[in-house]
């Protein structure tokens, strides 16, 4: 089996995709759809992270204001390449429960899609924490690790701090984002700033660090979209894990996730109690994803090795 990502000649369409062509068995694409490879005659196995409806239907939640309408029409109008993409594809890989039944659905029709989650490494409750220079060591907090956009609804968070008691969990927050400013603005005008922290971007080292000491790790996104990299990493060090029924799909539901409905008083209440360590399952390690595609090249090598012969 030979395989490889498409030389910027073969992307282009140039003359020297042919010899291109005949060095490789597939085409692999982990984004986009298999975008530049549309003159490839090669098979194209192509990773979905999220379809174009999903976004369109996430937009949609998230239109309260006229930049919200202007993202729903934009991916609305985007929509038609987005499914001539997925359909073009020799085999999608979807990465997650939610983009499986996405395709599978109108207007993709892609219900041969395969399932692959995606993994991390699993690196076991007992990994020590390093020592994270700007938080107190005694410092009792839950974690938000992610972009600051919309629709990662990092505001409901500040809502449930506003319910928590003036003694209760700080809230940590590490990452970057659109709404970085916005956030900052709201913690100073509720008064929140002494227990209430920007961490800004950190490595992956300290990201987990933190989630290995801290009281929860968060996840209140109201995006419909493929299998967060950060939720797999929480469940790597078995940090305690409160997230929303759209953040957590139900195949994780057996490694001690708290899902609840978007309603501070559920949070909060949640949040100053002492919750269950989580794990990591099998089907989410690093290796098993790996395993998992190498079946999936090595059968479409396989066909296309046939099929030429």
């Amino acid at each position: 089996m030979s395989m490889g990502r498409a030389p910027r000649s073969a992307r282009s369409g140039s003359a020297r995709s042919e010899s291109w062509s005949e060095r490789y068995d597939v085409a692999i694409s982990v984004s986009h759809a298999g975008r530049g490879l549309e003159r490839s005659p090669l098979p194209i196995v192509t990773a979905c992270h999220g379809t174009g409806m999903m976004e369109l239907m996430s937009a949609f939640a998230a239109s309260k204001s006229a930049v919200g309408v202007a993202r729903v029409l934009k991916r609305l109008l985007l929509l038609p390449l987005d499914v001539r993409r997925w359909r073009r594809a020799s085999v999608v890989v979807s990465v997650g429960e939610q983009v499986q039944e996405s395709l599978a659905n109108w207007p993709y029709c892609r219900s041969d899609a395969i399932l692959i989650p995606n993994g991390v490494e699993s690196v076991g409750a007992e990994r020590e924490a390093r020592s994270i220079s700007s938080l107190p060591e005694s410092l009792n907090y839950f974690l938000y690790v992610g972009r600051l956009a919309a629709d990662k609804n990092v505001h409901f968070l500040l809502q449930v701090m506003q319910r928590l008691p003036d003694d209760g969990p700080a809230l940590v927050i590490a990452g970057s984002g659109p709404e970085d400013a916005a956030l900052r603005l709201e913690v100073k005008d509720a008064n929140l700033g002494a227990r209430v922290r920007f961490l800004g971007d950190i490595d992956r080292a300290e990201v987990l660090a933190l989630m290995g000491k801290a009281k929860a790790v968060v996840f209140p996104g109201v995006r419909r979209e493929g299998l967060s990299i950060s939720l797999l990493e929480a469940l790597s060090v078995g940090s305690p894990i409160v997230a929303t029924r759209v953040a957590a799909p139900p195949s994780l539901a057996a490694s001690g996730i708290q899902v609840l409905p978007l309603e501070a008083g559920a949070w909060s209440d949640t949040l100053v109690d002492d919750l269950d360590r989580t794990s990591l399952p099998g089907r989410f390690t690093m290796s098993a994803c790996v395993d998992a595609y190498v079946q999936v090249l090595r059968r479409v090598s396989e066909e296309r090795r046939h099929d030429v012969q």
